[in-house]
């Protein structure tokens, strides 16, 4: 260690930071904080410490506490020295007491719980002296991750119930991300109890619920400051509720602070044009809509056009073409102007029956770009219709091909005209004229791949 460390002082300052800035920056601390005073000038700096993964991610992608080694020195040196620069903290809940009670944290805004259990979860809401009161103020930020180890029949209270107390408890949190990579046996439920909790501070929320009508009870006006809102859902049923419950549902007040929306559901519907629909009309500020959903049957109900005069990005993934058309035909949707939409190649063909169906040609040719997610590539489109992209790949190509065989051209004319004004110059120096200047500077022209 000692060698290593002479020859880390032999480099300059710059060059151990580009270093350092490459390595795992928990490894680094703990390695080298306190070798000497000017690592510990390099390693306080806020690139290391404001934000820590005090756990282990394993290759399976399960994750772990650190070593006990690594807590230990952790918990009694590097944390209370760097504490005033932490910012945001991911932890194993398993050592999450230790290290929240290792030192205070005055600048901490962000927390990462990674396999909270029913006993964390329990310590997280009854155990008062693990967050002050003025951490519960600070945070603003929290992921919450539960075990996956945790069965069916003691998740339903640890879930709901630390999902209420995180609400209730942090008094400025703004951003939840609870549970997203939940198994569908775990998600939560507000089916037999509705939630208690309310939140005018919540702007972004990513959640596993149930079923969808899980989702309404979160936006019947509890968060009335959200704008954001990620959805994973493992069922969308007509038979879930009554009829007038899903009516009383759907006719809620409109969501004018909703942004950005995201539906990712688990399982085919046939309630889209009964349940999806009128809850879209509900939105009338979307800026962002990304759909994960498939549709089992279509109906072909007459319904009302749907408006998002502020919509900017639209993203559908492995939906079904009926819902495709929801988006795309121009009695169905009025997108406005300038929307990213992001697609599978297929669906997209289908639905606008190779790019020349008329009911499509409105709302397409309002479209910004085009990213074909198959392909993993984006396209601009023609904004007067929505052709071929084979054939727009083709004419793109030609006139490239022609345009870079132009330009070689031109230089070697130039190259010859320029060794002949060389020759020339040597034979005519005495008369003082000086041949080797141009005007003529093609290789400056943009390229033009405007398709006619």
């Amino acid at each position: 260690m000692e060698h290593s460390c002479g020859q880390l002082d032999d480099l300059p300052d710059e060059i151990l930071l580009f270093i350092f800035k490459e390595l795992n920056n928990i490894e680094i601390l703990y390695s080298l904080m306190d070798i000497n005073k000017r690592l510990n000038k390099i390693l306080h700096d806020s690139i290391f410490t404001s934000h820590l993964s005090l756990l282990r991610h394993c290759p399976d992608h399960s994750i772990y506490p650190l070593t006990d080694s690594m807590l230990d020195r952790f918990c009694s040196k590097i944390l209370p020295e760097t504490h005033y620069k932490i910012k945001w903290i991911n932890l194993e809940s398993s050592s999450m007491k230790r290290i929240l009670l290792a030192t205070n944290y005055p600048n901490l805004y962000g927390l990462s719980l990674y396999n909270l259990d029913k006993e964390t979860a329990k310590s997280l809401v009854t155990d008062e002296n693990l967050l002050n009161h003025t951490l519960k103020n600070q945070i603003s930020s929290l992921i919450v991750n539960i075990s996956k180890n945790v069965g069916r029949s003691s998740i339903d209270n640890v879930i709901k119930c630390a999902f209420t107390h995180i609400l209730t408890m942090f008094t400025n949190i703004k951003y939840l991300n609870f549970g997203e990579s939940l198994r569908s046996d775990q998600r939560l439920s507000f089916y037999l109890s509705p939630p208690s909790v309310i939140s005018s501070t919540l702007l972004e929320l990513h959640v596993s619920l149930e079923y969808f009508s899980d989702c309404l009870y979160l936006l019947d006006g509890r968060f009335n400051q959200l704008h954001t809102l990620y959805v994973y859902v493992s069922k969308i049923l007509s038979s879930h509720s009554s009829q007038s419950e899903r009516i009383k549902i759907i006719k809620q007040e409109k969501l004018p602070t909703l942004r950005c929306f995201s539906l990712n559901c688990d399982t085919y519907t046939n309630v889209y044009d009964e349940l999806i629909v009128p809850f879209l009309h509900r939105m009338l500020n979307l800026e962002k809509l990304k759909q994960i959903c498939s549709e089992s049957k279509h109906d072909n109900q007459d319904l009302s056009i749907i408006k998002y005069p502020h919509l900017n990005d639209l993203i559908l993934y492995e939906v079904h073409d009926d819902y495709i058309e929801q988006f795309l035909v121009d009695a169905k949707m009025c997108l406005p102007n300038h929307v990213n939409l992001s697609i599978e190649y297929e669906p997209l063909r289908r639905v606008t029956h190779n790019f020349t169906r008329n009911a499509t040609r409105s709302n397409c040719a309002k479209l910004n770009s085009l990213y074909l997610n198959d392909k993993r590539r984006a396209r601009k489109l023609v904004k007067t219709s929505l052709i071929n992209e084979n054939q727009l790949a083709i004419e793109v190509e030609r006139k490239l091909k022609n345009i870079l065989k132009a330009r070689r051209q031109t230089r070697k004319r130039k190259l010859k005209r320029q060794q002949h004004e060389e020759k020339q110059q040597k034979t005519t120096t005495a008369s003082g004229i000086d041949r080797t200047g141009s005007d003529d500077d093609d290789d400056d022209e943009p390229l033009d791949l405007t398709i006619k």
